[in-house]
C-alpha cells in the first residue's frame, strides 16, 4: 500500500484460542481491534486489549456494525473507555445511525462539527502538557499539528484512536 508492504494477520476473538493470539501478536508492528456497536466490548476484547497491552503494540479502534439495529456507538465508547481505556479517543462522527449510518466525518477536517472537534482537540490537550498550554492560549488552532501530535502518541500507544464503520457494506474500511 503507497510502497510499503502490509500484512495482516486476523486472529481469532473467541476466548479459547487467546494463546493463539498472544503468540500472533508479537510478530505485530500495530493492531486494529474490533469492536461491535451492537454488541459492545466483549470479555474476548477485554482479553485482548490486555494482550495487546502487554506487548504494547499501538492500536486502532474500529467500532463496527454501525448500520445494524441496536448500534449505540456512545455506549459503546463509553464501555470502551471503562473497560478498556480512558485513552481512546474519536477522530471521526459517525455520520446516521442504524440503518441510516451512511459514513462518518473526519474531525480533523475545518468544516467538523465544532463540538466534537472540540473534544477531539480537548481530549489531545489533556495528556500533552506543550498541547495543553496552546490550547489554552487561545491561539489560532493548527489543525495539522495537533494531527501529527495525535499520530506520534498512537504510534507510542498513548492514545487510541476510534474510527466507526460498517465492514459488511465497506463503510469506513479505507
Amino acid at each position: 500500500w503507497k510502497g510499503v508492504q502490509i500484512n495482516l494477520v486476523d486472529t481469532p476473538g473467541h476466548v479459547d484460542f487467546l494463546s493463539e493470539v498472544e503468540r500472533s501478536l508479537r510478530v505485530m508492528d500495530c493492531a486494529v481491534l474490533i469492536v461491535s456497536a451492537v454488541e459492545g466490548v466483549q470479555a474476548q476484547s477485554e482479553m485482548i486489549w490486555g494482550a495487546l497491552r502487554k506487548l504494547n503494540i499501538p492500536t486502532l479502534i474500529f467500532m463496527n456494525k454501525m448500520d445494524r439495529m441496536g448500534a449505540d456507538h456512545e455506549a459503546v465508547l463509553a464501555q470502551a473507555r471503562t473497560y478498556l481505556s480512558g485513552n481512546i479517543i474519536p477522530v471521526q462522527q459517525p455520520l446516521g445511525a442504524e440503518q441510516d449510518f451512511t459514513g462518518t466525518a473526519d474531525l480533523w477536517m475545518k468544516e467538523a462539527e465544532p463540538r466534537l472537534q472540540t473534544a477531539l482537540l480537548e481530549a489531545l490537550a489533556e495528556r500533552d502538557e506543550q498541547l495543553l498550554e496552546l490550547y489554552m492560549s487561545g491561539e489560532a488552532m493548527n489543525l495539522e499539528t495537533w494531527k501529527k501530535h495525535l499520530t506520534s502518541a498512537a504510534s507510542s500507544a498513548q492514545v487510541f484512536p476510534l474510527v466507526y464503520g460498517a465492514a459488511a457494506k465497506g463503510i469506513g474500511v479505507t
